[in-house]
């Protein structure tokens, strides 16, 4: 289980309806774990009735970015002969 965050910090009960989410991970690449599911219940109170919330995010085909190549100098020309 996980609780909500921001850049800011950590989000009050008061702000959101849900405080609480699981998190599921699946293998990709044979060496990262990333989130594939997260999904979180809880009851929206209004002033004369509440409203159930349920938040569900799924993500799908990682594929992870090729490496990045560096740019080699150029190779510097032998200097000219004279003929």
């Amino acid at each position: 289980y996980g609780k909500w965050v921001t850049d800011l910090g950590p989000m009050h009960t008061g702000s959101l309806p849900f405080n609480m989410f699981e998190t599921y991970r699946e293998n990709v690449d044979g060496k990262y774990w990333f989130p594939n599911y997260s999904r979180a219940d809880d009851v929206y109170k209004l002033k004369d009735h509440e409203v159930p919330v349920r938040v569900t995010i799924k993500w799908s085909d990682f594929k992870p970015y090729p490496p990045v190549e560096v740019a080699q100098p150029a190779a510097t020309p032998p200097p000219a002969t004279k003929p």
